[in-house]
């Protein structure tokens, strides 16, 4: 090897760094040599400023020898690496395992949920707190996590299965499998969450209804008296299909007035989209613009970030009317189904779904594809297509 000096040792050699120092010399990097089934075999070693010295190399390589001359293992530096790590791994796992004999679910649900609750918005933490304390600490707080089976999982969602929505069951499961997970992520428990041997049944949460034009100008104008800001975030997302999450992270940068363009990121699908400015956005935009021209464009009193829509909305929503006498959430109005109701106004305007998709930012078209019966015409149109025989 190029620039290696031998030692004074047989089978030892080493080279110097061009700058680097250890103590008063220069650092150096050892390698040691030695024959193996009749083929010169050298394998580097580390740094003297890692702890290399020509004794401890010398002492491995005595090692490895007298391994090869009676078939023993490590016959190798690399392979002797390789049986420490898992060696290290097996310890670990043990470990792991001696710790999940004691630490119970409560004790890990505590210190999940204080972490938790600096990572998800207030109601999110709030329904997840609720759920742990009224329908799982009491089954299983006091559980050691090993002992926790997949029956114990099974008869919490059976026992509420009479009484709750199948989100909310599914709500239950997946707040159990949260703080398995927590577990398991920071090195408290080596196994997977018996959750995920758990399956509840899927209710069809898609929201059905969407505001007529008349409903959205009452909406707004309700809005607008009660707060300019809530007013502004519900016309945003009227005429852009933009989520509330969405509208929460934009800051003005992404506003790009020379294209009149909206640059959406940290979408729920992962992928950033371009939105259009509707003439109506760019209008509202510009009048905040004056106020506010650095960091969020909806911000919170703090001047942070927003983390949840504000109960104006729903009252707005309750005052006129439109949720009376509705029991199927899916008919609900909330400030999703402005997003909902972008996407339904530019079908029945007769906007391709392709276009539609890519405005929405859905990633699968079957998403978009929900849409297809307000389209005016759409089933006569394909009829019509076919030629006369």
């Amino acid at each position: 090897m190029a620039n290696c000096k031998s030692s004074k040792i047989t089978g030892i050699r080493y080279r110097e760094h061009g700058t680097r120092k250890h103590g008063k010399q220069k650092d150096k990097y050892y390698y040691i040599r030695y024959m193996k089934a009749q083929k010169r075999h050298e394998e580097g070693l580390g740094w003297a400023s890692e702890g290399w010295s020509e004794q401890r190399a010398n002492a491995l390589l005595f090692e490895i020898k007298e391994n090869i001359r009676f078939g023993r293992s490590p016959q190798s530096f690399k392979e002797m690496r390789e049986m420490n790590e898992c060696a290290r791994k097996e310890k670990q796992k043990a470990e792991l395992e001696n710790l999940a004999d004691r630490i119970t679910v409560k004790e890990i649900y505590d210190k999940f949920i204080i972490i938790y609750e600096t990572e998800t918005s207030p109601s999110t933490y709030r329904r997840v707190k609720g759920l742990y304390e009224n329908y799982i600490n009491s089954k299983l707080g006091n559980k050691r996590l090993k002992d926790v089976t997949v029956e114990d999982v099974q008869n919490i969602i059976l026992e509420v299965s009479t009484t709750m929505a199948p989100r909310s069951i599914a709500y239950i499961r997946s707040v159990i499998q949260l703080i398995f997970n927590y577990a398991k992520k920071h090195d408290l428990y080596p196994y997977d969450s018996p959750t995920t041997k758990v399956r509840v049944k899927q209710e069809d949460n898609k929201r059905r209804r969407f505001l007529t034009k008349e409903e959205a100008t009452l909406l707004l104008e309700d809005l607008k008296k009660r707060s300019i800001d809530v007013h502004d975030e519900a016309l945003l997302s009227m005429y852009s299909g933009m989520r509330a999450g969405e509208i929460f992270n934009l800051q003005w940068e992404r506003v790009l007035w020379h294209i009149d363009r909206i640059f959406i990121v940290k979408t729920k699908n992962g992928e950033d989209r371009m939105e259009p400015m509707h003439p109506l956005v760019k209008e509202m935009l510009k009048r905040r613009y004056l106020d506010s021209q650095t960091g969020y464009v909806f911000k919170a009193r703090n001047g942070g970030k927003i983390k949840e829509v504000s109960d104006t909305f729903e009252r707005a929503v309750k005052s006129l009317g439109f949720n009376e006498g509705i029991i199927d959430a899916r008919e609900k109005i909330v400030f999703h189904s402005l997003r909902h109701t972008y996407a339904s106004w530019l079908v029945m305007k007769g906007v391709d779904l392709y276009t539609t998709q890519k405005l929405m930012g859905h990633k699968s078209s079957q998403t978009t594809q929900r849409y297809a019966h307000l389209a005016p015409g759409y089933l006569e149109k394909a009829v019509n297509s076919l030629e006369s025989i």
